[in-house]
């Protein structure tokens, strides 16, 4: 047997054990009367059986004998919260479901029981896709212990999915005040959310001062947050401020300049607005040559600036965008558009080629066809799974 099988069925080994050690200490300290000697006699009898099916690899046949052993000892609490937790990752649903409830309708549950079952039978109906009976759950597992974190972010990702934006952010402060843990990015796309909630003209009338009130909070939380900065740029245009839609904008160049391109249409818009033409050529000259400027933005500037019939600028622009990102074929591919359609087709062949080296040089050569490990050399034994001889070239 390899040592992957023993690893993939060690929670099972483990619970037949704990099965054998109840019905073993139970034989040692239970009185030793008929009845009760027959009862631990089958329960170690099942664990064994079980234990024999898992060594042999049959699941099936051990899950029957660890329920058997449970039904002749009724009482082992913690075996039926592993058994339930083994159906569940068995993907026997209907049975984890049922071990949940009838352990739920136990009387004089201890607090950690009445959790982890409530929890477990939250985790059933999650996966069972009965999204209203695991919410119902999982807040039952709250009313125990408020401050049971899977519980909340289980709570947090099912209101997520099911667009229930507000009752996400009341989960996610939750989580906040039981770890202390900021999760600004999150926090503030919920908002943003919210927000977006309360600008839709077919669910109520929209609320333009409550969703502002979101999108200001979004980004007091998360300066970056890109798009509370768009639609809060978009109202004001509409409203007709575009000078303020063009600082929200602006800001961006600093706070997360790596997204500045997805803003450029309203950028060019809102400085229209303002009839200010040099200063949106300033403002995205400056974003396009900073450090930081993602190859995006610059072709988006060298599309305006060849438009304009700016050449030599944008060959400068280009030049500069490929020493700094060699390997960036966003850039080597419209660069080399742009110089075909002037007359200068060998230039891009050249650059096409220096693009091509640099993205093969960050390629790598060899993967493992047993776990994935990439590399630039080749390792006889790999370097992260051990296996021998599985580096093929790419």
């Amino acid at each position: 047997m390899t040592f992957s099988f023993f690893v993939e069925w060690a929670p099972w080994i483990v619970m037949g054990l704990i099965l054998f050690g109840i019905g073993y200490r139970m034989g040692q300290h239970a009185p030793m009367e008929d009845m009760e000697e027959m009862a631990r006699r089958r329960d170690a009898a099942f664990t064994y059986r079980g234990l024999n099916f898992l060594l042999n690899d049959e699941p099936d046949k051990a899950i029957e004998a660890f329920s058997q052993a449970v039904r002749v000892n009724s009482e082992t609490v913690e075996v039926y919260l592993s058994l339930a937790n083994l159906f569940l990752k068995q993907g026997e649903l209907g049975r984890a479901i049922r071990m949940h409830q009838n352990l739920l309708e136990r009387p004089n549950l201890s607090r950690e029981t009445r959790i982890a079952a409530l929890y477990g039978l939250g985790e059933d109906y999650r996966k069972s896709g009965f999204v209203d009976r695991a919410v119902h759950a999982y807040h039952q597992t709250l009313e125990v212990d408020p401050g049971h974190l899977k519980a909340l972010r289980a709570l947090m990702t099912l209101h997520e999915n099911e667009k229930r934006w507000d009752k996400a952010l009341e989960m996610l402060e939750r989580i906040r005040k039981v770890t202390g843990d900021e999760d600004p990015r999150r926090a503030a796309h919920l908002r943003v959310q919210i927000g977006r909630e309360q600008l839709r003209h077919d669910v109520a009338p929209p609320s333009v001062e409550d969703a502002t009130r979101n999108f200001e909070r979004a980004i007091e939380v998360h300066p970056g947050c890109v798009e509370a900065r768009r639609i809060m740029a978009e109202v004001a245009l509409k409203g007709g401020d575009p000078g303020h839609a063009v600082d929200l904008l602006k800001e961006l160049r600093h706070t997360r300049p790596g997204h500045m391109f997805l803003l450029v249409d309203i950028l060019r818009r809102s400085y229209d607005a303002l009839e200010d033409r040099c200063g949106f050529e300033s403002c995205m000259d400056e974003a396009a040559h900073a450090q930081s400027a993602s190859p995006q933005l610059m072709v988006q500037w060298g599309k305006w600036l060849e438009a304009e019939g700016r050449l030599e600028e944008v060959s400068a622009l280009l030049e500069m965008g490929l020493r700094r990102r060699p390997d960036s074929a966003v850039l080597a591919q419209w660069y080399v558009a742009f110089l075909g359609r002037h007359g200068r087709s060998d230039e891009g062949l050249l650059v096409a080629t220096r693009c091509l080296d640099g993205i093969v040089g960050r390629q790598p050569n060899f993967r493992c066809t047993h776990c994935g490990f990439e590399s630039h050399e080749i390792y006889w034994r790999c370097p992260q799974c051990h296996e021998w001889d599985e580096m093929e070239p790419l």
